[in-house]
């Protein structure tokens, strides 16, 4: 079975040396600065047979030493040959860049990074869907140069694509954020901008963002989709207004302990745009008040829509 698996690895890897030899050789021949095409494909061809005979050497001298007596410098030899094969993709691209007449650049990352908020109330948003969208920068193309891509941002109109191949850098999209509203990726280079969604509130984009610069502090604010105003209309009552959503709501009114710990709670069933209704609830002790609409099947909080503090 290890024979088999490790005739698998090899074909495995000599079929991605294939595949980038080729791809290496297109470059070649759609470039415009590179005039002896000839010189060219040599030398990807004397990379394709460098990194054929350093992948069979990674793979088969293990194998060889390990049927020896020297433990302690076979695992010293295994853990030199685990970190040339890390740095062995850097080393590939600088001298790729090196054959098609660039100057080696490693793939490097760089935030956007930002929280989202409740328009209404500031309050840090937990539960959002943020996805990066993108328009990437191709070092090699021929159409357009760093300063032109990077000199003007693309229309509002132009929502870019989906960042699908995230984890080629060891990342996730799209994230959700926390209960701080925190969103974060680190991305290569281009055109970014992100999109915001939670059930309860309006989806929304951020601008677009050039990357570099690093981007932070790329905040949001969502508007909810269920607005209602609270008025304090005696201690312990509360005048409750249910202005723009569904047809009706529930809406709840909590009294808390400076502990957290809820003392009272008292809910009514409001219609839409109706007069102001009055929630009263036992107050002794509180510290706060919070007030909540809920969605009137499950009794699920769609969102948090005032706080007050007890002076």
């Amino acid at each position: 079975m290890g024979d088999y698996a490790l005739a698998a690895g090899i074909i495995y890897d000599t079929y991605g040396i294939i595949s980038d030899t080729e791809s290496l050789k297109q470059d070649i021949w759609r470039s415009s600065t590179i005039k002896d095409k000839a010189a060219a494909l040599e030398k990807a061809e004397d990379l394709a047979a460098d990194r054929m005979a350093f992948m069979l050497m990674t793979t088969l001298l293990p194998i060889v030493i390990s049927g020896g007596v020297m433990t302690v410098p076979t695992l010293v030899l295994s853990g030199m040959i685990g970190g040339m094969v890390l740095i062995s993709d850097s080393i590939y691209d600088m001298r790729a860049g090196g054959i098609l007449g660039m100057s080696y650049r490693p793939r490097m990352k760089y935030d956007p990074s930002g929280n989202v908020y409740d328009a209404e109330t500031l309050m840090p948003l937990e539960g959002v869907t943020a996805t990066a969208y993108w328009i990437e920068f191709d070092e090699l193309s021929e159409d357009y140069t760093r300063e032109s891509f990077f000199a003007e941002a693309p229309s509002e109109e132009e929502y870019g694509i989906m960042w699908d191949n995230a984890s080629e850098w060891d990342e996730v999209n799209p994230v959700v954020t926390g209960s701080d509203g925190w969103y974060a990726w680190d991305v290569p280079e281009g055109w970014w901008r992100v999109k915001y969604e939670k059930e309860g509130y309006r989806a929304a984009w951020s601008e677009w963002l050039p990357v570099l610069p690093v981007q932070t502090g790329v905040d949001a604010y969502l508007e909810p989709l269920h607005s209602y105003t609270v008025e304090i209309a005696g201690y312990g009552e509360f005048g409750f207004a249910f202005t723009e959503g569904e047809s009706e709501a529930m809406c709840m009114v909590a009294a808390y302990s400076g502990e957290d710990k809820m003392l009272d709670c008292a809910s009514q069933l409001l219609m839409l745009n109706a007069e102001p209704q009055v929630i009263s609830l036992e107050a002794e002790g509180a510290a706060y008040f919070e007030a909540f609409v809920l969605d009137k099947e499950s009794l699920a909080p769609l969102r948090s829509v005032w706080r007050a503090n007890v002076n």
